[in-house]
C-alpha cells in the first residue's frame, strides 16, 4: 500500500474510470447475448484491478471469474505507455474492454481441427470476429477488429486488391510459416512487399477471413452461428462464394 508506483497506477485508473457504468452496461449486454446463444452459459463475477500494465494480458477469463486490468485501458497517449509500440497502444482505450472480453470468449467457442495454411488462420480469426458480430452488435466494426476509422476504410477500399494479391501469389493454401507473421499477427502494417505496405493496417488476413465467414453465413441459412464456429476452414471457404466488392 506504500508502493509509489502502485499508488500512481491506482490514481490514474481512478481518474480515467471514475464512472464505469457505460462499460458495465456493455459487459452486461455481452453476457445477455452469450446466454441467448448458449443456454449453459453462467455469468461470471467481474473484477477490475491494476496489473503493472501487462498489456499482453488484456483480460483474463475463467468459468467463474473475469479479471479486467484497467491500467491497460488508460488511453493511447497515456504517459505510462510511452515505450510501447503505437500499433499496440492504439487499442489501449476503454472502448476496447468489451471487445477484448468478447475475443476471449470467442476463443472458447472456436474449434479448428488444424492451422496449417494461411486460410486456416484467416478463417480461425474470421470466426472470432463474426462471433463479435453476434455478441457485441452494438460495437462498431473498427472497435471489433481494433482498427482506426482510417484503417478500416483502407481495408474496405482495398479488399479486392488484397484478395487478388492472395490469389495471384497462391497464399491461401500455402503452409509458408512467414505468412501468418505478414498478414495475421498484430503488427504496425501488413507485409505485401509493395509500396502500399506503409499505408496498410496489420492483420489484413483476419479482416478478409471475417468477410469470408460473413459471406458463408449469408449463403448458408441452415447453419446456426455456433455450428459454424466448429466447421472446417476449407468447407467455410468453399461454401462462402466469397467475392470482394468491386
Amino acid at each position: 500500500m506504500m508502493d509509489t508506483l502502485q499508488n500512481e497506477l491506482l490514481d490514474e485508473v481512478d481518474k480515467k474510470f471514475n464512472n464505469f457504468s457505460a462499460i458495465e452496461d456493455d459487459i452486461t449486454r455481452l453476457f445477455q447475448h452469450l446466454k441467448y446463444y448458449d443456454k449453459t452459459f453462467s455469468e461470471p463475477r467481474v473484477v477490475t484491478l491494476t496489473n503493472d500494465v501487462k498489456y499482453r494480458d488484456k483480460v483474463i477469463v475463467t468459468d467463474t471469474i473475469v479479471l479486467i486490468p484497467l491500467d491497460n485501458y488508460l488511453g493511447k497517449d497515456h504517459k505510462f505507455y510511452v515505450n510501447i509500440p503505437k500499433y499496440i497502444t492504439q487499442n489501449m482505450e476503454p472502448s476496447q474492454i468489451v471487445s477484448n472480453l468478447a475475443s476471449e470468449y470467442a476463443k472458447r467457442y472456436t474449434f479448428q481441427s488444424q492451422k496449417k495454411t494461411l486460410l486456416d488462420d484467416m478463417i480461425y480469426f474470421g470466426k472470432q470476429l463474426y462471433f463479435k458480430d453476434k455478441m457485441i452488435p452494438f460495437v462498431s466494426d473498427e472497435v471489433k477488429i481494433g482498427y482506426s476509422k482510417e484503417q478500416l476504410e483502407f481495408a474496405q477500399a482495398n479488399e479486392g486488391q488484397i484478395w487478388s494479391n492472395f490469389i495471384e501469389n497462391e497464399y491461401l493454401f500455402s503452409t509458408d510459416s512467414s505468412l501468418p507473421g505478414r498478414f495475421i499477427a498484430d503488427a504496425p502494417f501488413s507485409k505485401f512487399y509493395l509500396q502500399l505496405d506503409s499505408e496498410s493496417p496489420g492483420r489484413l488476413g483476419r479482416y478478409i477471413g471475417w468477410q469470408i465467414v460473413r459471406a458463408y453465413m449469408n449463403n448458408n441459412n441452415d447453419v446456426t452461428f455456433l455450428e459454424m464456429m466448429k466447421k472446417d476452414a476449407t468447407e467455410i471457404f468453399n461454401k462462402s462464394n466469397y467475392k470482394p466488392p468491386k
